[in-house]
């Protein structure tokens, strides 16, 4: 299990531009992404290619469509 803290990047919805933010608050959590921290250490050592990465991207994008289209 691995437990790791994120933002959502963007407002609560499509039409929330999350503008209330303080710009330095965005840029901290970016920088500090685990999610994409771990990409950095799995093309680091070699344990994938941009391109599995990419499928993997692909493949979680469409799990979530079809749930929420499901739902």
């Amino acid at each position: 299990m691995v437990g790791v803290e994120t933002d959502r990047g963007h407002g609560h919805n499509l039409g929330d531009s999350a503008a209330t933010r303080p710009r330095e608050e965005v840029s901290r959590w970016k920088e500090s992404d685990p999610i994409e921290r771990f990409r950095h250490v799995l093309l680091e050592h070699g344990l994938a290619d941009k391109d599995e990465l990419a499928k993997v991207d692909r493949e979680e994008s469409l799990l979530v469509a079809n749930a929420v289209s499901d739902a």
